[in-house]
This record gives structure tokens, C-alpha cells and sequence, in this order.
């Protein structure tokens, strides 16, 4: 397996791997991974688009079992 798309540009996750490791990436790179993104996402059975703006609110009683940053 290549970390080398058929264009030269590195695979996405060698990209994300970088920033995980606090590496900083060029504004393209992270344009790509976005798009990416999109495309993995549209796939996914159980996401639904929608419009922008969007508010997301949550139950009262929700845990959030991540800590903030």
C-alpha cells in the first residue's frame, strides 16, 4: 500500500497522521482531506445532508464522556 495518490499528492491519512503529531500542513492538503471527507460521508447510509447553518442541541441529561479541551 502506497502513501502516494496516482497525482504525487500524499494519501489523506499519511496527512492526518502528520497533524496528530502537531506537523503543520498546507492549506491544499487540508482542502483535500475535506473534500475527502465529503465523499467518504456521502456514502455512509446514516448521514443525511443538511442545510447550513445548523444548531445542534442535546438532552439535558447527556454525559459527554469526552472531556473539553
Amino acid at each position: 500500500m502506497t502513501d502516494v495518490n496516482d497525482n504525487g499528492a500524499a494519501a489523506p491519512c499519511t496527512r492526518i497522521a502528520q497533524l496528530l503529531r502537531g506537523e503543520i500542513i498546507s492549506e491544499a492538503e487540508v482542502q483535500a482531506i475535506c473534500e475527502k471527507t465529503k465523499e467518504v460521508l456521502a456514502k455512509e447510509e446514516n448521514v443525511v445532508p443538511v442545510a447550513a447553518p445548523v444548531t445542534v442541541v442535546r438532552p439535558r441529561s447527556f454525559v459527554c464522556p469526552i472531556p473539553p479541551l
